[in-house]
């Protein structure tokens, strides 16, 4: 369950990072 929400944090971290990066 804590490794899954890690993922789940690490792609929210990535999606984040390049929206910042495109916009």
């Amino acid at each position: 369950m804590l490794r899954s929400f890690g993922d789940q944090n690490q792609a929210f971290g990535i999606s984040l990072f390049l929206q910042t990066a495109y916009q």
